[in-house]
């Protein structure tokens, strides 16, 4: 199937996360968090402005990919939180990935009143954390100038 077919609608009512099919959120690699929780919580994130929460949609309007991107309003910075994408879209020339990006350079459009409202500028960057960085590296993406760090909240 062609990724092109698809086209992207964005959430904006808490009622819409019925919209998002769970098969979508159980094969995406790296999460720490259960479907459970995504779908607990999801009505929260949609209704906020600063996120950008969307399905990828096929000519049935059957969601067959789903995209989370929030925009961080103090460092006026876009986050990639969550892509993925039904494996029968999926190719190993990067396409679905390309068609992604296409969407999130999309987004200052998308949030526009949001951004405006609130005179952000958003950066010329996109950033994200991966458990899978060579895919994305193979793609354009750089690893960025943070790193991301862990401690646990327990006293040893």
């Amino acid at each position: 199937m062609d990724i092109k077919e698809l086209k992207f609608v964005r959430l904006t009512r808490a009622e819409n996360a019925r919209l998002i099919p769970k098969y979508l959120i159980e094969q995406t690699k790296g999460r720490d968090f259960t479907t459970k929780q995504f779908f607990r919580m999801v009505p929260f994130i949609i209704e906020s402005p600063e996120n950008i929460m969307g399905v990828f949609v096929n000519e049935d309007n059957i969601a067959k990919g789903f995209m989370w991107a929030m925009i961080n309003v103090l460092t006026e910075q876009l986050y990639l939180g969550l892509i993925t994408i039904d494996k029968e879209y999926q190719n190993n020339n990067g396409e679905s990935l390309e068609y992604v990006l296409k969407t999130l350079r999309a987004v200052p459009e998308m949030a526009k009143k949001f951004i405006t409202d609130n005179n952000i500028k958003l950066k010329d960057t996109i950033i994200q954390a991966t458990t899978r960085p060579k895919v994305y590296e193979k793609r354009g993406w750089h690893k960025a100038e943070a790193t991301i760090m862990e401690i646990s909240i327990k006293e040893k």
